[in-house]
C-alpha cells in the first residue's frame, strides 16, 4: 500500500497519506427499486493525490497489475524515494 508506514512506505513526496482507493464496488444484492440490477454499485473516481502518485512513477490506468508491479518494485529497489 502506498504510503503505509507499516506495509511499504515510498517517499512523502510521493503520498502523504494511505493510498488504498476501490474504483469499482459491486453489489452481490440488488436493492428493490434499481431499475437495472447491472448497475447495483458504486464507482468511485482516483482521487488528484493518488493520480499525482501514479503519474510520478510513470503509471497509467491502461497498464496490468504485472507491469504495475515491476515499475513499483524498480523504484523501491533503485532507492530513489529513500
Amino acid at each position: 500500500i502506498i504510503g503505509d508506514t507499516l506495509y511499504g512506505m515510498l517517499s512523502e513526496e510521493l503520498m502523504e497519506r494511505q493510498a488504498l482507493h476501490a474504483f469499482k464496488l459491486k453489489l452481490n444484492e440488488v436493492p428493490e427499486g434499481v431499475p437495472d440490477p447491472s448497475e447495483a454499485g458504486f464507482l468511485a473516481p482516483l482521487p488528484q493525490d493518488m493520480a499525482s502518485c501514479l503519474a510520478k512513477l510513470g503509471i497509467d490506468n491502461t497498464m496490468g497489475v504485472e507491469e504495475i508491479e515491476t515499475i513499483v518494485q524498480t523504484a523501491l529497489s533503485s532507492g530513489a524515494f529513500d
